[in-house]
């Protein structure tokens, strides 16, 4: 093995694996995100500046890069996502950019895992996912009993007591990174039996069958429904090659975890009853009323009014959470039962796409997937009868967790959740699209790759200077919000506005602080900058928070102007502005 493919394995391996069991911690603004982007995004950066120069200099032979027809059909729909802005109403530019940038990430890495990635370092890889979520339940488990600071300085634990999360930062997603790291968990012990294995493989084999209870221990009393079926959905297609395969130790060994699965069930009932009756309860009351899609409808309904308000030019690369509470306004006179909310997210990333990017990018997002998907049943037929390859055996199923995880929550918004979609795409689509399609020689031009390799390094390098220029201005907030003098803290956060990755939040950040000093001060000049800043921010960037403290000050102030404005983003009827008297 190169040294360069040791340096990728490497890099792969803490993209994938260690983002979940970090949190940004103390030392940061974004106390959650900031870190597990870092640790996400900075190895893949580093790999394809120094592949895509390699490529650039060598070609695609040295530097071992091939993109398939699957590859240039996403790359097309980078292009379509990239020229959006020019018809699209762009509401934030950094926060378009910071979705850019993660969903050009995970093209780069389907690239780069397509040949140069091994199917047996699958096995290292999903063990080390195992042993992150592993240490998450410890992490929740302390959670829930509110010592989250054991550690001491050192700040491991996401202080959330009470919240079983673990350092994922949200419910949801902490049951599908579970249910992600168990298929993982399940593929090891069929692949890699403890009779089979000798030496380090043992160790590697034995741990991992001690890691899986505590995962599924940690998956039931996350009590997220959405991961608990995403999980039965990915061992329902490993079992369906398994068998279609006849390959029967296999299937035994995935009977024994079937049967393990019920064992920590029910252990999980017994031993911790609020929490399973939590998960009960909440599968009851999704039978029950199934025509709130668990609380969902509401939001599904806005998400729809939203899509068809713009079909053809979309609303641009996250852009979903800036246009709801306009999306709302408008779905209040379709529905006027809907009750009033705020969300970031459309709970279904199918329905979001089709908002952000339209009805184009919508209709290439779904033929990748379905044209993937008709491409695997196919490969299933013409090979039944023979066991699968590693690649497609825990990458179909994969993908079957979070293809339906994705009707329900937002995995492919958590950039430490999505990127593992690039890496199960690489290694079943190795098998599964050269079966169907071979290696077209037109997708081959030496000349066409090497100028993809000037663009793969550029725009590492471009990522990783928007990415430090961020690192920096979020330290800058944080010592802004952490000095007690009015002054420092104007200075440090004027600063920060400097960084087009987190200018958005410097702003908003900035607004709030000459509110605060124009109330502290009883400074109305302060006052009055402020609210005019945090108006500004809102019309841009309209969020419930910010609507909440906008209505809160025009009320006070009696700014007239300002509240009719305001008002039109509440439920009709349930605001009224008085006039002057």
């Amino acid at each position: 093995m190169s040294p360069l493919d040791r340096l990728f394995f490497l890099a792969v391996a803490v993209s994938l694996a260690l983002p979940n069991l970090i949190y940004s911690g103390v030392y940061f603004f974004q106390t959650l995100h900031l870190m597990k982007w870092t640790f996400a995004l900075a190895p893949i950066g580093v790999m394809s500046l120094l592949i895509g120069t390699l490529l650039a200099w060598k070609g695609a032979d040295t530097a071992k890069v091939r993109v398939d027809l699957f590859g240039w059909i996403w790359f097309a729909l980078l292009m379509y996502i990239t020229l959006q802005p020019l018809w699209a109403p762009i509401k934030s530019v950094p926060t378009f950019y910071r979705e850019w940038f993660f969903f050009l990430s995970l093209w780069g890495l389907y690239v780069l895992c397509l040949d140069r990635f091994r199917e047996d370092w699958l096995r290292p890889v999903l063990w080390l996912a195992s042993l992150n979520a592993t240490i998450n339940v410890f992490f929740a488990e302390l959670q829930t009993l509110g010592t989250v600071d054991i550690f001491g300085s050192l700040n491991l634990i996401l202080p959330t007591p009470g919240n079983y999360i673990g350092n994922t930062g949200q419910q949801n997603m902490f049951g599908l990174w579970l249910a992600m790291t168990a298929l993982g968990s399940v593929f090891i012990y069929l692949r890699h039996g403890l009779k089979e294995t000798r030496g380090l493989g043992r160790f590697f084999a034995a741990t991992n069958l001690l890691m899986l209870p505590v995962i599924l221990w940690g998956l039931w009393n996350s009590t997220s429904r959405s991961a608990i079926l995403s999980l039965a959905v990915g061992i329902f297609l490993m079992a369906a090659m398994i068998v279609a395969g006849r390959d029967r130790s296999r299937l035994r060994r995935l009977g024994i975890c079937v049967v393990l699965m019920v064992i920590v069930l029910g252990a999980s009932i017994n031993l911790n009853q609020a929490r399973s009756g939590a998960l009960i309860s909440k599968t009851m009351d999704m039978v029950q009323n199934a025509n709130t899609v668990g609380g969902r409808d509401g939001i599904w309904k806005t998400s729809w009014t939203m899509a068809i308000e713009e079909p053809l030019k979309g609303f641009g690369l996250g852009q979903y959470k800036l246009n709801y509470l306009q999306a709302q306004r408008a779905a209040f006179e379709r529905y006027p039962d809907l009750n009033w909310q705020y969300t970031n997210w459309a709970h279904n990333e199918y329905l979001q796409w089709l908002c952000e990017a339209g009805i184009v990018g919508f209709v290439l997002l779904m033929g990748m997937i379905l044209w993937w998907g008709w491409a695997f049943m196919g490969y299933v037929w013409r090979h039944r009868g023979t066991p699968f390859p590693d690649g497609v055996l825990w990458g179909a199923s994969f993908m079957g967790v979070m293809l339906f995880n994705a009707l329900w929550t937002r995995p492919f918004h958590r950039i430490e959740n999505s990127i593992w979609i690039s890496l199960a795409f690489a290694v079943s689509n190795r098998h599964i699209m050269a079966d169907m399609i071979g290696k077209p020689s037109f997708l081959s031009n030496p000349r066409g790759y090497r100028a993809l390799g000037v663009i793969m390094a550029s725009i590492s390098l471009w990522g990783m200077a928007f990415l430090w220029q961020g690192i920096e201005a979020d330290v800058l907030l944080r010592q802004a919000v952490s000095s007690r003098t009015a002054l420092v803290q104007r200075a440090l956060m004027e600063k920060a506005t400097n960084s087009l990755m987190a200018r958005d939040i410097a702003e908003r950040q900035l607004a709030y602080h000459y509110i605060a000093y124009g109330e502290a001060a009883q400074d109305p000049e302060a006052l009055a900058e402020g609210l005019n800043r945090l108006f500004s921010v809102f019309r841009s960037e309209p969020n419930a928070e910010d609507l909440r403290k906008l209505l809160d000050w025009s009320g006070r102030l009696k700014k007239q102007d300002m509240l009719r404005y305001l008002v039109t983003f509440l439920k009709p009827g349930t605001y009224r502005v008085e006039p002057p008297q």
